[in-house]
């Protein structure tokens, strides 16, 4: 079973690798910075905590089996993907801050836990707490991976 946010130690694991990031961490693969990259998880979060809103998107995605393959089984590729433009409105305003706020988002997310309230996702649609749990643990993990943390 894939690793989720819900997790013992899950939370603390992201949060230290966040901690270690570097404002001038050079990307591994695709085009973000450590600035543009901390803004699209901000935007990521408040989408699914209801913060911001979203509409779900008619696409091949909200599948059930491709979402599953997509969360649960499937590795993201490599600086081939594209994002929605709701994970794209923040932009990078101050280093210390910005990193405070996903910092802080994050807690709320694994606090809200896998029987919280979840907002539908732009591109996947309807989630459980369950699934995002675990797509959200592979986000975070797909874009720290990116700055070597």
């Amino acid at each position: 079973m894939p690793r989720s946010l819900f997790d013992a130690g899950a939370y603390d694991e992201i949060d230290a690798r966040l901690a270690r990031l570097e404002h001038t961490a050079p990307a591994r693969f695709g085009t973000m910075t450590p600035g543009t990259m901390t803004c699209h998880l901000i935007d990521a979060l408040e989408v699914a905590l209801g913060i911001a809103p979203a509409e779900p998107r008619r696409s091949w995605l909200p599948r059930a089996l491709v979402r599953w393959l997509v969360i649960y089984v499937v590795p993201w590729p490599k600086g081939k993907a594209k994002t929605v433009p709701e994970m794209l409105r923040t932009q990078p305003a101050g280093w210390d801050a910005d990193l405070a706020r996903l910092r802080s988002l994050l807690r709320e997310a694994a606090q809200r836990g896998p029987d919280g309230r979840w907002s539908p996702d732009p591109a996947f649609g309807k989630l459980s707490g369950r699934d995002y749990g675990v797509f959200l643990f592979k986000h975070f993990d797909h874009h720290l991976g990116q700055f070597g943390v």
